[in-house]
């Protein structure tokens, strides 16, 4: 099913809160989620509180089509997800309200604080609006060709055109970011390189993946190094907005190994709302859906973690009748 729609302009984030009263961050929860990565077997999710994100993402298809390098920051530690469509960075600060196995089940549901001066995201729990931080000009090493340098725009960082190539960065690629500095202390991050991911991925055929509920959905592809602990497939299963820059009214979040296969459990497809092929969207106003085999690392940065995600990414669109 394909529903066509436009809609406006993308924005850069949005947030709604009520009241006053002063905003604090725990440190010993920033300190809980430091800046190594989990076991190995165990999934990663964007838990805790971490200071921003830089990903460089080549795009999987029957041909390889684009590869973009894009990074967000903010002036202090949250809770929120850093999330990019395209040349576009958001953070959505939806709540965990199922977890299984590899999945974990987020929704948009409203939370009541006593007294908060930004954004309530989660019972009691209030962070400042948000708000976008420079780190000075960051530098890709490791690339195939020239190294890149992105200078920031006032809101995040952004690869445009031709200025990666379509194969950026080779299989075993060391790829390192660094980061001059700015409100966001000096850094520098290095993460391995991955195989591309071949296609088709099943059971996703022309673009989409339907959900019907009522039984598990087993995800498949052609592993690339199922040995390897670092190696790792991440799945985001994003449902509509309900209005331009908002949040998505859920999203199912998965992250496995490289094994070839990840399965998400019916009960999460069955609490998943209704869910359209919308296309002619901007930005992330029409949540597309993804696939991504990947490799992460992290660093200091100001006292809470900076993550690096070096990947190929499928993108699809979900519909949940």
């Amino acid at each position: 099913m394909r529903v066509r729609m436009l809609l406006g302009l993308a924005v850069t984030g949005a947030a709604c809160g009520a009241g006053g009263g002063d905003v604090s961050f725990d440190a010993a929860a920033i300190d809980a989620i430091g800046v190594d990565a989990p076991p190995p077997g165990e999934p990663w999710f964007d838990e805790g509180m971490r200071r921003g994100r830089v990903e460089l993402m080549e795009l999987a298809g029957p041909t390889p089509r684009n590869a973009l390098a894009h990074a967000l920051f903010s002036p202090q530690p949250t809770r929120m997800r850093f999330v990019f469509y395209g040349r576009v960075a958001v953070r959505h600060w939806q709540q965990e309200t199922m977890r299984a196995g590899s999945c974990r089940l987020l929704e948009h549901e409203p939370v009541f604080c006593s007294a908060c001066a930004g954004l309530c995201v989660a019972p009691e729990v209030c962070e400042p609006y948000p708000d976008y931080a420079s780190a000075g000009a960051l530098t890709w090493d490791g690339l195939r060709g020239a190294p890149l340098t992105l200078q920031p725009s006032p809101y995040f960082y952004a690869s445009q055109g031709a200025q990666l190539p379509v194969d950026a960065f080779a299989d075993d690629a060391a790829v390192t970011v660094t980061a001059a500095g700015a409100e966001v202390p000096a850094f520098t991050i290095t993460a391995g390189g991955v195989v591309p991911l071949a296609t088709p991925v099943g059971p996703i055929a022309d673009d989409e993946l339907h959900l019907d509920g009522g039984a598990d959905v087993t995800l498949t592809w052609v592993a690339a190094a199922p040995g390897d602990p670092e190696l790792r497939v991440r799945v985001a299963i994003n449902a509509n907005n309900m209005g331009h820059g908002q949040p998505y009214a859920a999203v199912i979040e998965c992250d496995a190994a490289d094994v070839g296969a990840l399965t998400i459990p019916a009960a999460m497809i069955d609490a998943f709302p209704r869910t359209a092929h919308l296309e002619a969207c901007e930005g992330s106003d029409c949540p597309a859906s993804t696939i991504t085999r990947y490799r992460r690392a992290a660093a200091d940065a100001g006292g809470a973690p900076v993550d690096l995600v070096v990947g190929s990414q499928l993108t699809f669109y979900v519909v949940r009748p």
